[in-house]
């Protein structure tokens, strides 16, 4: 029998095929002459019936690709067959048909109308990737995605039988990786529909080498209003230090393909805190120029200020440790997890899955801390009493082996000092919860994120004061520590002659000098904590709330307040801008006296238009009109204050998309990039064009070189060496999908050719 993948290498698209359920033909017929002849009893030609002609239209049972090459070659039934067609459609809208001297479509142009079946067939591979690589699905499965697919019984969807292995669903996934760069990224800088961009970087590190340091470069631009981040490379640090880093920068802005000067359009760098971020943002002013400004991910500040401040309490210290050790009893055996659950379905009390404490970072720490502290005090009364009865029960052979753990567990978590220490975190981490939230969700700078940051450092500040004016007193306040007044003062019980205390009616082991000496010893702790906390926020974050650049950006960027102030108030907050970015809008060509005017449209159409909208939909409305306005100088400005990278958020949640899952493939580079490039965008398969990386597919190499002949569209021909030549252009030839035959929607040119293509055939 012969498979349908031999038929597939005939390279013979009129010739189409049956196959069985285990993927052997049956039957081969033409496609050409099969929808003319379909409907015919008997097929005449010069008045003469030929019954032989049926077998191409029914099928043959005789599988030869010399019968095939013979049929489209030499017979006159297939070539009339090809006549009829463009005449049918010629006649279908209004235009004469052909004359007998018509010379009809060569087999060149029939290959092509054909491939275009494949060409979709090849789309369709490419929704398949690029679904599979959102949903974090592995692309082993991608062989097994598309037989289900294909299947009749299923879905029949057409996918043909080419580029359905795991090689060629990485390789998909890398072009339309490459087409979303060109698309989103390259072209609309090229070609001015964007003008400013800033680089942002964060580090990562391999899941084939943990030690092997990467860095991730987003670019951040703005598109008709809306700030916008894409992946731009994954680029691997020669040297860990500001040469380094500024080299695999280099690298990546060079990979994306730009045609104009760096100098003239980049705005700034954003990066986490570290020094070397510095070194780095020096070495790129003296390449760009001083206007580039380089900021620090506030969200890392404040998480780092946090860790920095706690770390100096030793009280806070042993709370973590008694959280840690809890968390590693029950993480490395299943055993104990299902214990501790029998234990509370005994009690009768709910129980939660112990969160980490430990190795916390990013963005989301703050509310990540938050839930791990709320998750171990809710299953403290039920940790108490399982400890209880694993080490009380006289016949327990199976936890014999951690008698001395129970025992380290059961004594830390019956101290009163570490539980009040705990509700006292989560009541601090509550005050810093608004400001971490407002620096990591917000997609533009406003006046309240600046404000969400003073705010915090006020109500620490002011809390570092009652600590330091009425030490264990201040702890009394339900306001400010509304957790612990809630959750965990209330369940303390005083026994009658007050020299023991219980939590939730088990017994306290550590309860030195009472509740109140414990409140005292806590407040002393606490305050040492906030005036760390304090110190640590005001050099930190000291760029943000007083910087005038990012204070008057934010004014620009605050349109909803347009009518609250004077023309002269917002042309000062534009003014600040202008000056520390003159030579860029200066290279772009912006008329700086033309500004004042057009902030007074701005101001007149938000009055009367837009006063009801929110920022975001208003420069959405505003940049949409920017030519009827006449307001494409002042909005210059504000698509800088647009791209300032004032938070590295967007960069975590980018990499955050790129799953444990994957990162256990062992991808390299070019796969990771083509991921995270996938997953960062908002955009599903479903509204994806797919064209241009069919094109990219079919033409170019994975590295950008053209190739010499285009892609075989039916698969991967391993005879064929690949060359990397470059080979000039061949005329395009007319490509009609071979549905329209029916329907008439193709001209008369499409189905005759010239002379030269006849010699070419």
């Amino acid at each position: 029998m012969v498979k349908a993948c031999v038929v597939e290498r005939w390279n013979l698209p009129e010739i189409g095929y049956e196959q069985n359920e285990k993927g052997n033909v049956t039957k081969i017929y033409c496609k050409l002459c099969k929808q003319v002849y379909a409907d015919q009893y008997e097929i005449t030609v010069h008045g003469a019936v030929v019954n032989q002609m049926r077998k191409w239209v029914d099928g043959t049972g005789v599988i030869k690709k010399f019968n095939a090459i013979k049929h489209l070659e030499s017979s006159g039934q297939h070539r009339t067959a090809v006549l009829q067609l463009g005449e049918a459609a010629n006649t279908q809208d209004g235009s004469p048909g052909p004359s007998k001297n018509t010379v009809p479509i060569n087999r060149r142009q029939i290959k092509e109308i054909l491939n275009e079946e494949q060409k979709q067939q090849l789309i369709k591979k490419f929704q398949v990737v690029h679904f599979m690589a959102a949903n974090t699905l592995s692309f082993r499965l991608y062989p097994t995605v598309c037989q289900f697919l294909s299947n009749k019984e299923t879905f029949d969807i057409n996918l043909g039988l080419g580029y359905r292995n795991d090689k060629a669903a990485s390789e998909i996934l890398q072009y339309l990786s490459q087409a979303i760069l060109e698309k989103d990224i390259t072209e609309p800088l090229n070609t001015r529909s964007r003008l400013y961009f800033s680089i942002l970087f964060d580090g990562c590190s391999s899941a084939k080498k943990p030690n092997d340091k990467k860095e991730v470069f987003v670019i951040k631009t703005c598109q008709g209003g809306v700030p916008t981040f894409d992946v731009l490379s994954i680029e691997d640090l020669e040297d860990i230090d500001a040469a380094g880093f500024k080299a695999a920068l280099n690298k990546s802005v060079q990979k994306a393909g730009f045609t104009f000067i760096r100098q003239q359009r980049e705005i700034g760098l954003g990066g986490d805190a570290t020094a070397t971020n510095k070194a780095v943002h020096r070495l790129e002013r003296e390449d760009l120029g001083d206007h580039v400004v380089m900021v620090s991910c506030p969200s890392h500040k404040v998480e780092m200020a946090i860790h920095q401040a706690f770390d100096s309490s030793a009280a806070s210290k042993e709370a973590n440790e008694l959280m840690t050790m809890v968390y590693g009893l029950f993480k490395s055996s299943s055993l104990r997890w299902r214990l501790f659950k029998r234990t509370a379905a005994f009690l009768g009390m709910p129980h939660l899955r112990f969160k980490p404490c430990f190795n916390l970072s990013g963005s989301s720490w703050v509310g990540h801390q938050i839930t791990a502290i709320e998750t171990f005090l809710f299953n403290l009364p039920t940790l108490i009493e399982f400890c209880s009865d694993q080490l009380s029960s006289p016949h327990n052979n199976i936890m014999k082996k951690d008698k001395a753990r129970l025992e380290g567990v059961m004594r830390k978590c019956t101290s009163l000092k570490s539980i009040i220490m705990l509700a006292v975190k989560h009541d601090v981490l509550n005050m810093v919860k608004p400001c971490s939230l407002a620096l990591k969700d917000v997609n533009l700078l406003m006046p309240c994120t600046i404000t969400a940051v003073q705010a915090f450092m006020s109500s620490i500040t002011c809390l570092m004061e009652n600590l330091q004016n009425d030490g264990g007193k201040a702890l009394n306040d339900s306001s400010a520590f509304q957790f612990l007044h809630t959750n965990v003062l209330p369940n303390i019980q005083e026994s009658e002659d007050s020299s023991t205390y219980s939590f939730h009616s088990h017994k306290l082991s550590e309860c030195t000098g009472g509740l109140d000496a414990t409140l005292q010893a806590v407040s002393e702790e606490l305050r040492t904590v906030a005036h760390e906390l304090v110190e640590s926020l005001t050099s930190r974050l000291q760029n943000l709330t007083k910087d005038p650049i990012f204070v008057n950006a934010a004014m620009v960027l605050d349109v909803a307040s347009y009518g609250a102030m004077s023309v002269q108030e917002i042309r000062k907050a534009y003014s600040v801008v202008e000056e520390r970015f003159h030579q860029p809008l200066t290279n772009n060509k912006c008329i700086f006296g033309r500004v004042e005017t057009e902030i007074r449209t701005i101001q007149s159409h938000r009055m009367l238009f837009l006063k009801q909208s929110s920022n975001e939909v208003a420069w959405q409305q505003l940049f949409r009109l920017k030519k009827k306005l006449q307001i494409s100088n002042a909005l210059q400005i504000v698509e800088i204050c647009m791209v300032l990278p004032f938070t590295n958020a967007k960069v975590e949640h980018i990499f955050s998309s790129f799953t444990k899952k994957q990162r256990s493939e062992r991808l390299n580079n070019k796969s990771e990039l083509a991921l995270l490039r996938i997953c960062g965008k908002d955009s599903g398969y479903e509204k994806q064009d797919y064209s241009h990386a069919v094109n990219l597919f079919l033409t170019a190499f994975p590295d950008g070189k053209t190739r010499k002949k285009t892609r075989r569209l039916e698969g991967y021909d391993m005879a064929r060496k690949k060359s990397k030549l470059n080979q000039d252009d061949q005329p395009a030839l007319p490509v009609v999908n071979i549905k329209d035959v029916s329907t008439g929607d193709i001209s008369s040119e499409a189905w005759t050719s010239d002379s030269d293509n006849e010699k070419d055939v």
